[in-house]
């Protein structure tokens, strides 16, 4: 670092001139070089801090202002970058969380209108936003941190061009955000739609991106700067927001060994139904059963499954049973590992002998199947 940014580091820091010269000084610069410098900087000393608890005044920058590194820029648009992120999945997740626990009149599954899209793939929903909050919240506090660190050392960089920006595009969002959601009171204002789910939406929301704007927005103002304590509130209250969401959203989810369970189950269904048309066409063409699974696994690979291996278990590797009960009728045994009964499963009562019942339930099933001619 040249002395010249060593001096103006120093003055943003509060540093008076007697203990920045004894330092380049003891650094081996001249007296005469030390002098050249602050005179070119017509150096000053720092306004005294403001006696306000909330933030601190900041030193002005000098012409010069310190610009931010490669690696520094880097930090900051990846916290806005994180933040952003963070803040879209919990706002997603307030939604979704209010929908399931406070339904909307007349709704009684838990979800609303505008979020029937993803109303077959509920948990995969929920656990891509779980996801999304453990990857980019860790992320977001660790950058935040760093520049904080960052600009703490060295105030003047909140003055940069840079940061500004991007303080200036969170601004951007969170205000269009908050318009739309002001129209929407509104409109249902004078609709009469205020209800319990729609306040419980908002209500937490405006919560959360208010004290956002006005965070980044006072980061804006010259000659402040948010104390410690400001700084770790507005930290503080992005965690308790995401770890709220993530929790809740986990109660709607399974475990993840009960999950890989279920995925099983499907791909068993799915062999049981592809083998027993691979079954019916062996018959139908050689008017006999096949001796073993193996010897039709590969015919099956149309009938819904790119395995050739359709006939082994996904979790043992193993054959899955199959039986020959007489010229017209044989069976087909699974071990299912849930207890929950799928849709898919009851796909396979249409393909059931008929007058015959089985009971989908964990453990080992055996599915009869009849081929008429």
């Amino acid at each position: 670092m040249d002395p010249k940014q060593f001096v103006e580091l120093q003055l943003a820091q509060g540093k008076n001139i007697t203990d920045i010269t004894q330092s380049l000084t003891a650094s081996g610069w001249t007296t005469d070089q030390v002098n050249g410098v602050l005179t070119s900087l017509s150096a000053a000393p720092p306004p005294p801090p403001s006696s306000l608890s909330s933030d601190t005044q900041r030193p002005t920058a000098s012409a010069n202002a310190l610009k931010l590194s490669f690696f520094d820029g880097l930090m900051h648009i990846l916290s806005y970058i994180s933040l952003y992120v963070v803040v879209t999945t919990i706002l997603i997740s307030i939604n979704i969380l209010v929908n399931i626990f406070l339904p909307p009149l007349g709704l009684t599954n838990g979800y609303s209108a505008t979020a029937s899209y993803y109303a077959a793939s509920k948990a995969t929903m929920y656990t891509y936003l779980i996801s999304s909050i453990i990857v980019t919240l860790p992320l977001f506090v660790g950058f935040f941190i760093y520049t904080n660190k960052l600009t703490t050392q060295n105030p003047a960089l909140l003055d940069s061009k840079a940061r500004k920006f991007f303080s200036s595009t969170i601004l951007v969002f969170i205000f269009i955000y908050v318009l739309i959601l002001f129209i929407q009171i509104i409109t249902s204002m004078l609709e009469g739609n205020i209800t319990q789910n729609y306040l419980a939406k908002v209500i937490p929301a405006l919560i959360l991106v208010l004290p956002i704007f006005a965070y980044y927005g006072g980061e804006l103002k010259k000659h402040v700067q948010f104390s410690t304590k400001i700084r770790l509130a507005f930290l503080f209250l992005i965690l308790v927001y995401a770890f709220s969401c993530m929790l809740l959203l986990f109660t709607q989810v399974d475990a993840p060994l009960v999950r890989a369970g279920k995925t099983r189950d499907k791909l068993r269904v799915s062999a049981v139904q592809s083998l027993s048309y691979a079954i019916r066409d062996y018959y139908r063409i050689n008017h006999a059963f096949p001796a073993t699974l193996e010897s039709i696994a590969a015919n099956s690979v149309p009938y819904g499954t790119q395995n050739a291996n359709v006939n082994l278990d996904p979790l043992t590797n193993k054959p899955y049973e199959y039986h020959v009960s007489d010229s017209a009728n044989y069976t087909i045994c699974v071990n299912f590992e849930q207890d929950e009964v799928e849709t898919a499963r009851s796909s396979l009562v249409q393909q059931m002998k008929q007058g015959t019942t089985v009971d989908f339930k964990k453990g080992n099933v055996c599915v009869p199947f009849e081929v008429k001619n």
